[in-house]
Formats: structure tokens, sequence, C-alpha cells
């Protein structure tokens, strides 16, 4: 019979160890149902409230009779829950009576599992709890592992606990020196010393063990030897204050410099590959200590007794697979063949040998600078550990060899290097050019680092020694390819310290020029190099170098046609063209007989390449290119453009390289400015289909796209928008409703369109729309993001202006005002807008001390009455009416005209409003509701005839204080107005745009002393002459008012 039952709610299900179990195999289990699924995940979250839940999780964890799903579940349920529920601040804290269970029986868990995964969990939440609860509310757990160690130590064949109580001292220390309070590191020095002895004499013991048993060495032993090894070396670092000043450190260290002896020893006598597998780790831990030690502990690491550490890195650093004779003939079938396996197990250990290094020069050079507090004694042992490093160490006969080493063994491209270069070009230059920055993991990267180091620290010594090799090698009679390309390399590195020194023009000229055009076996790796070189030398001294000769040479090392440009030359050409182009200096009339070859080759270039990184950065010189190219790229550009569509569609959901391509036709508009318009056919899809909402893509592409779009309005003649690039104006409306951060951006090229084609905004299908949009985000002025929102009143600002300046002809001013006000009522956007003002309003007519002021007070408030202002200076009437169809009343003053208390507000705060464009703005606009007759003007501005009289005041004084005397009292009044065409030789069509609006702003256009003059007398004329405005309005106003204006002298 069928079942109808339905699973009940994680809440009703009671918590027991048995129905723990069950919910914890339901979501364990990888064919659950999602409904199963989120059941359980339900039911945990109710259970993370019951008391008793952790403890059960314990349980269910320490039962090795248990599925290992269920168990693995049940300790990564315990580990996030102790995060989450541990502290005692936290929401449903874990009770004390709980914790004490969980504790008292985490170790012994720990240490009795036999499942390595799920004893690295239990390791990682006890140490969770010991960083939160040591030393004050569990004391005893340090003097508990140490006890655990001795007693492993008696028994060293129980070889699964020593691993897993190793594990959990590890991560104990690990998260102990995680903490930031001085408290807990304090706590950590308090028992590294007993830690130390402790773990020091099981490891002592294994080591001694394994060794013991020859070739046959003991799996499990040396792997918990390396594992103690590991957690002596983070004890040794984190463990300490002064490591240097502890004796039982002291012996400690010496002790494992004879154990690396003994490792060497046994190394090299031709023990089995297991046994040279398991001393290697075990080399590579003590080379990770005294690397750890060098930088964390620079004193300590020196005062310790470093020599002979030094001196055994020095021993790895000269033996180097690298090394060959490159001062002699040799077979390249040969050396290509070299080194059969993918990677010397030498390698790491010279890594470490030579950042070893470094760490010793940093520790002279450039020691680290704390805020911490140095003793006497602190100061006189870094004193002691530099002097001790200078006199040593770094010897001049010492700093000579190693650079020599440097040059001759790790800057030579291996046989691996060689092969994998013929094999795979373009993964293997990708490598080349991006493990540049990972010096810490590349031999090669960082032997280039510390080559570099030194010849700034030591560059009256080893500059003319390597100038010295430099000249007598860097001839083009000498065929030694390995060796000068290891000689350019330094020659390149050293750029910064030698360029007064060598003279890099004489070279370029007879040795790098002549030498790329060699077709002899091999060169291609000069090539290569030579391209390299000169990318490194043009920005060090780009106003000097022959810029000739470079492009010449890039134009041969790109062109396809000779066989020694082969894949990885002609891209690490391409790829280094853009150090070269992008110094100021830049000169068109030295590039411009190479352009054509090398833009073509470069185009050609990114379509025979198949890495999308690789094509990045190909794009990125030819970006490069074109922005230093400006308004010459024109007999270019069509070569270019005829490339990027395609490959916009090859890319398919590559967003990294659709980014790049966007970037690139931006550069590729603003170079070719008006002439940009013959490739928007090609363009503007590209547009739209970045910006789509629905798409994936527009989260890593939007930003790039705006900035092309807003590029290619900026571009366009006012006479020739195409219909295309109107009507993807559509595809601006539902960004509006992403409402992100590019907002602005966004209220930018909405802007564009109103300047540039005013009807499309004012089309209903578009200007609806966009006004219920900017209603929705008229409560952001009072946000944070109050400047963006700014925006959307500042864009319909813009379009009234741009109605009033008529650059639409066909469309009458009025008429146009009278639909743009029409569309607001009927969007609500007009009446939202009033609102707004009427809340700020009520605040300031009862500004109790316990209210809460309105946040639009403010910017956002003049921004409004910005917009209101435009409105008001095309049309008084037209405003008033609108303004009254909405019937926003105050709350306060119900009976009272919309445009009354919208008056009241708008003279009240005035003298707020910071930005003086705005103040007179407000004023003209102001001043033109003088002449209006719609009710209740023109009663309404003569009851506030005192508040008009100060405003006139202020403006007029303000204006007046710099104005010079063509301005007649207005320094912002233009009686000579500029032309509508920019003079600014970059000028974009929408500057004219712009030019053209400013020279028919009133704000410039009208001199607001003549203005008032002339508003001021119609007011007298209207209510009956001087005498009745005397009597019946005038004597009302405070005197000091009356006669600050009457100062003014304007009637």
């Amino acid at each position: 019979m069928p079942s109808f039952a339905i699973e009940v709610e994680g809440a009703t299900n009671p918590l027991s160890l048995q129905s723990v179990v069950s919910t914890l195999a339901s979501a364990s289990k990888g064919f659950a149902s999602p409904q199963a699924l989120k059941a359980a995940t339900q039911q945990i979250g109710n259970w993370e409230k019951t008391p008793g839940y952790y403890a059960i999780l314990q349980d269910v964890y320490a039962d090795t009779s248990l599925d290992q799903e269920i168990r693995f579940q049940a300790i990564i349920q315990l580990k996030n829950g102790i995060d989450k529920h541990w502290r005692k601040t936290a929401v449903n804290p874990i009770s004390k009576t709980e914790k004490d269970q969980i504790r008292s029986r985490s170790i012994d868990a720990g240490v009795k599992e036999p499942q390595p995964v799920l004893a690295l969990h239990n390791a990682l939440m006890l140490a969770k709890i010991a960083r939160l609860e040591f030393p004050h509310d569990w004391p005893e757990v340090i003097p508990d592992i140490c006890q655990r160690l001795r007693a492993i130590s008696q028994d060293l064949n129980d070889a699964l606990s020593i691993s897993n109580i190793l594990l959990i001292t590890l991560q104990i220390i690990k998260e102990l020196a995680s903490g930031r309070l001085v408290r807990t590191k304090k706590s950590l020095y308090q028992v590294s010393s007993e830690l130390l002895h402790t773990l020091g004499s099981l490891y002592v013991s294994l080591v001694g063990r394994w060794q013991s048993g020859g070739e046959n060495i003991a799996t499990t032993d040396s792997l918990n030897s390396l594992a103690a090894l590991k957690t002596l070396r983070r004890l040794l670092v984190v463990g300490f204050e002064n490591p240097h000043r502890e004796d039982n450190v002291r012996e400690f260290w010496n002790l494992l410099q004879t154990h690396q002896d003994s490792f060497w020893t046994a190394y090299n006598q031709g023990s089995s590959p297991d046994a040279k597998t398991i001393l290697m780790k075990h080399l590579l831990q003590l080379s990770k200590l005294y690397l750890e030690m060098a930088r964390e502990h620079p004193a300590s690491f020196v005062l310790l007794g470093s020599m002979d550490i030094l001196t055994r890195s020095w021993n790895i650093v000269q033996h180097s697979d690298a090394k060959q004779d490159l001062t002699g003939n040799f077979d390249w079938d040969v050396y290509r063949n070299g080194d059969v396996a993918e990677s010397s197990p030498l390698e790491k250990l010279s890594l470490k040998a030579l950042l070893l290094f470094r760490a010793c020069l940093k520790m002279v050079f450039n020691p680290v600078q704390t805020f911490k507090y140095q003793t006497p004694q602190d100061k006189e042992d870094r004193r002691n550990a530099v002097d001790q490093i200078k006199g040593t160490v770094l010897t001049n006969d010492f700093v000579l060899r190693l650079m020599e080493v440097l040059v001759t063994q790790y800057f030579v491209l291996r046989p691996a290097d060689l092969r994998d270069w013929e094999q795979d070009p373009d993964e293997w230059e990708r490598r080349e050019e991006e493990i540049v920055d990972a010096w810490e993991f590349s031999l090669r990267s960082c032997s280039e680092k510390l080559f570099l180091d030194l010849v700034i620290n030591f560059k009256e010594l080893l500059v003319p020694r390597l100038l010295q090799v430099f000249q007598e090698y860097a001839q083009v009679s000498n065929h030694n390819v390995l060796l000068k390309d290891s000689l350019y390399s330094a020659i390149g590195i050293a750029a910064a310290c030698i360029e007064d020194i060598l003279d890099f023009n004489t070279f370029l000229r007879t040795t790098l020029v002549p030498e790329v055009q060699i077709n002899s076996p091999n060169y291609n790796i000069l090539r290569r190099r030579t391209a390299i070189l000169l990318a490194q030398w043009i920005p060090i001294k780009p106003e000097s170098l022959d810029r000739v000769a470079t492009y010449q040479i890039f134009t041969h090392l790109l062109t396809s046609k000779e066989e020694l440009n082969d894949h990885v030359v002609q891209v690490t050409a391409g790829r280094q063209l853009r150090m070269v182009l992008e110094p100021f200096e830049f000169s068109f009339e030295d590039f411009q007989p190479y352009a054509t070859p090398l833009l073509s080759s470069l185009m050609s270039l990114i379509n025979a390449t198949e890495l999308s990184e690789t094509k990045m950065a190909l794009l990125e010189t030819v970006r490069i290119a074109v922005t230093k190219l400006e308004g010459q790229i024109e007999p270019y550009a069509q070569g270019i453009m005829s490339t990027l569509p395609p490959l916009w569609t090859e890319s398919g959901d590559e967003h990294l390289m659709k980014q790049a391509i966007l970037t690139m036709l931006t550069a590729i508009v603003n170079s070719l400015g008006q002439k940009s318009i013959s490739h928007h056919e090609s363009i503007l899809p590209i547009i739209h289909d970045s910006v789509q909402t629905d798409s994936e893509a527009i989260v890593y592409l939007l930003e790039e796209a705006l900035d092309l779009w807003s590029a290619i309005l900026q571009q366009t003649p006012s006479d020739a928008p195409s219909e295309q690039l109107l009507a993807l104006s559509q595809s601006l409306l539902p960004l509006l409703e992403m409402g992100n951060e590019l907002l602005r951006q966004i209220f930018e090229i909405i802007e564009s369109y109103t300047i540039l084609s005013p009807t499309t905004t004012l089309a209903s299908s578009f200007l609806d729309p966009l006004l219920t949009s900017m209603k929705s985000l008229l409560s952001m002025l009072s946000s944070s993001r109050a400047r963006d929102a700014a925006h959307a009143p500042h864009v319909l600002e813009t379009l009234v202006a741009s109605i009033s300046a008529e650059t639409s002809p066909s469309v009458p001013s009025q008429q146009a005002l009278s639909h743009l006000l029409t569309s607001m009522i009927n969007s609500g956007y007009l009446a939202s807008v009033l609102e707004i003002l009427r809340e700020a309003y009520e605040y300031h007519q009862d500004p109790r001390p316990n209210r809460k002021a309105p946040d639009v007070i403010g910017p956002g408030e003049t921004s409004l009455y910005s917009l209101i202002a435009r409105m008001v200076l095309l049309s008084p009437e037209i405003t008033i009416q609108a303004m009254s169809a909405t019937n926003v009343h105050s709350t306060s003053h119900p009976n009272l005209p919309v445009a009354s208390w919208v008056l009241a507000e708008w003279l009240d705060r005035f003298v707020d409003i910071g930005d003086v464009l705005r103040k007179k703005l407000q004023v003209l606009a102001l001043t033109s509701l003088l002449s209006a007759t719609t009710p209740p003007f023109p009663e309404l501005a003569l009851e506030n005839l005192q508040s008009y009289l100060t405003t006139w005041t202020d403006i007029c004084v303000e204006l007046g204080e710099e104005a010079a005397e063509e301005s007649m009292g207005d320094y912002l009044w233009h009686n000579k107005p500029a032309g509508d065409v920019p003079e600014w030789p970059d000028a974009t069509p929408e500057d004219g745009r712009k030019r053209m609006l400013s020279n028919r702003d009133p704000i410039y256009t009208i001199n607001v002393r003549d203005f008032v003059a002339v508003k001021v007398k119609d007011l007298i004329d209207k209510v009956g002459g001087p005498a009745v405005f005397q009597q019946e309005w005038l004597s009302r106003v405070d005197g000091a008012v009356v006669e600050a204006f009457v100062n003014l002298k304007l009637l």
C-alpha cells in the first residue's frame, strides 16, 4: 500500500542520537532528493538552538562503527557550530556543561581516529576551542598534549596515535600563533619550552628509529618524523619571542644542523628512490625553517648560528641542473634532452637557498620597520647580526661569485624550457610572462630578484664586472646563444642601475639590429630576448633611445615570413611592444613608417593565438597604439575594426576577452573622434549584447560597455545620429531598474542622449518609463547614495535647458515643457518630488529638538529646486498649474495652495545653497514668478517681499564682489558669449553641444541686476505705481532689509 506520509518540519523532531544519525545520513547522501536535503538542512538548523546537540554530534563522530560519510558530516557540523556558538556572546551559545563534555573527549577521539580526513577536521575543531579557551578556561590542554606526547614516545609502534597527536599539536600551534591579541601570543610563549622539549624528544626518537633501518626506511616512522619536524618548524618560529636567547632552542637548532648533515650524507650515498624522497622532504622542511626564521627573527637566525646553514645553501645554489659550459660549443639536441624529469628534486631546495640569501640582503639593507618597542638588548642583537652578515657572508668575493652563478646558471633557459617552447609555445610564453611576479615559487624569477637586489646594493662592485663580461661576449661574432641570452637578461634587469654607464644606443645599432637578422639555428632565443630587453630599457630612457631602430626591430620580429620568428618570438614581441609605445615621449613621426606593418602583424597574431590571456595582452598593445596615435589612427582603423566583431563572436562566454574588446573599441572611438560614426554599424550591436539585463554577461561587461556607449555618444556629430543609435536608448531603461553602482554613469549616458536628441528623450516610449524609474530612485536622495540619485533631476534639468535653448527647432519649447510636465504628473514623478519637499517644509515649520530632520535637506533639496527653477524660467504659468494639479498640500495647512508652501520653503532654504551657479539660477526663477498671473500669484510674491529683497541683495552682492567692469555687477554674465565650437583641439562634438547650451543658458545670458530691476519695476506698475507699492507692501518690510536693497541701486 503506498505511503502518503509527509515528512514533518524539523522543529517537530525531538533531539536524540538516532534522529541525528538519521538526519546526517539524509544530508550526506549524494543521491538524496532536493526535498529530503532541504528537510535535513532545516532540521539541523533547528537543532543548533537545542542544548546537547553538539555533544551528540561528537558522539556520532566518535562512533567508528558508523558510516564514514555520516561521521564526516558530524565533525563538519560540530566544527562549524563551534565557530558560531562557542563564544559566550554568541546567539544561542553552547552551555558550559556541554563545552566541558566536548573538550574532555576531543583529544581522545582525535588520537584514536583511523581516518586521516576526519582526524584533520577534529584537529581543526580542537584548535579553534584552544584558541578561544586557552589558558583561562582550558589551561590543561597543552599539558595534556605534552603528557600524551611523552607517553607515545615510549611506544613508537603506535604510528596512528603518533600521527594524530602530532596533527593536533600542529593545528593548535598554528591557531594560537594566528591570534592577534598579545595575551594569546604570550600564552603560547609560556608553554613553548615544554612543547619543544617533548616534541623534540619524539622527533629525535623517530629519526633515530628509521635511520637505524638502513635502506629499509619504515614509511610510518619517517612520515611521523616529518610531521614532527613540521610542527617543530612552526613552534620554533612562532613560539618564542627571541629564539636565540633560549638555551633549549639553541641546543635543538644545533641538533637540526647535525641532522641536516646526516640527511645530505645519506642522500648522496646512493640511497633507494623511496629513501631519497623521504630524505628530501626532511631537507625541505629544514630549509623552510631556516627561511622562516631569517624572515621572522633575522637577528635570532644569525645569532643562533647560521654560517654552516648559509654554506650549505651556497653549495646547493652552485649545484644546478642548468649549469653548462656556456663558453664552449655543445650539441643543442643533447642539451634539449638533458633533463628528462620535469623538475629536479633539488630545484625546491635551490629556490629556498636563493630566498634565504634574499632574506640576508633584506636583513642588512632593508630591515623590517616595526612599531614594537625595542629594548637596548634588541638593538644590540640586531647590530651584531647585521655586522656578522656583512663581515662573513656578503663579502666582495662572495657577492661577485653569487652574481656570476646567477647569470651563468639560473638565467639560462633549461632544456625543459626549450622543449616546452617547441611543443606548447602559447602556454610556455604565457607561463614565462606570469611567473615574473611569482618569484617565491619560480627559480628563475627568484634568481632575477636576487640579482637585482645585489646590483642595487653593490652597484660599485658589480656593475664594472657585469659590463666587462657583457662587452666581451655581446658581439655579433659571438654565437654562444645561451650565454648571450643570460647576459642580455642581466642587462635588462639592471637597466635602471647602468643607464648612465652603458651606451645602449650604440649597442642597439651595432649589435641588436644586425643580430635579429641572423638566421642561424637557435637565434630565435636571442630574438625573443631582444624584444624583452628593449621593453626594459625604453621606459628607463624614453627620451634618448633610438626609437626608429627599435621600431625596425619589432617590425622584423613580428613578421611571420621569417622562419626564426616562431610563435613565441612573435607573441613576446607583440606583448613587449606595449612597453615601448607607452612612455609619454612617443612620437608619431618616428612610428608612422612602421604603423601599418606593426598593427597588421599584431591583428594577424591575435587571430593565430589560441590562449585568451595572450589575445588580451596583444589587444592591450594595440589599444596603447591606438591611444597614442589619436587622430592619426584613421588609416589603420578599418584593419583593426574588421577583426574585432568576429573576435567578439568567437569569444563566447570568455568575459575577460570581451572586456578587452570593449576597451579596445572605446579607444578606437575616442581616437577617431567624429569619424568613428562609420563604424557604428558594427559597434552598436556589441553594446546591445553587453547590456541585456537577462544575460549573465552583464555582470562582467556592463562597466566597459557603458564606457564605450558614452564615447560613441560624445563623438557623434549633432546632425548625424543614426536611428540605430537613438533606438539603442531603450536599453538604458532596464539598467535603471537594476540600481547598481553604475547608476551615475547610466544617467550621464541619458544626459548625452538628451543633449544630442531632446526629441528622443521626450518621446513617450522613453520618457514615461524613465520618469517611473526616476520616481523609484527619489528615495535615494535621503540615503548614502544621494550623489548618484541627484543625477536623475539633473538629467531632467538638462532636458529642460535643451528645450529652452531650442536645440531642436521642430519642437516648440512651450509645447515640449507641457508634454514633459504632463508626463511627470501622469507618472507621479512630480507629485513624489513635491512630497519630498513637503517633508522638508513640514520639518522647518516645527523643528523640535527630538524630531529627526529629513535627510533630503541639503544638496538633495537643492537639486530638486534647481529642476523646478529651470521649468519656472521657461514658463512660470505652466509650471505653477502643473504643481497645483498634483494636489500635494501641506498637512499642517491643508487649505494652503501648493505654490504657497513650495515658495515658502524655497525662499527659506535659499541661504543654504553653496553652488553660486545654482544660486543664480534659482534667483532668476524666483524673480520670474513676479510676472506670473496664475493664482495665487502675483499676491503670493508680494506677501513674501521681504524674503525676495533679502535674496536679491544676497545674490547681487555675491556676484558683484569679483565682477569686472564689463560684467556690470554680475561676473557670471557673458556680455560677449563664446563661439559654439570649443577652442581646444581634442574637443568632442558633445563638448560643442554643451558649449551651445551654455551660450544659451540664462545663468550666463541674463544679467541678474538688470533682470531683477525690470521685474520689480513691472511689479510696481502692476500694483498701481510706487506710492501704492510703498504704502501697501514695502511698508511691511524691515527697514534694514529695504536699505540694503536700495543700496544696490538697481532701480
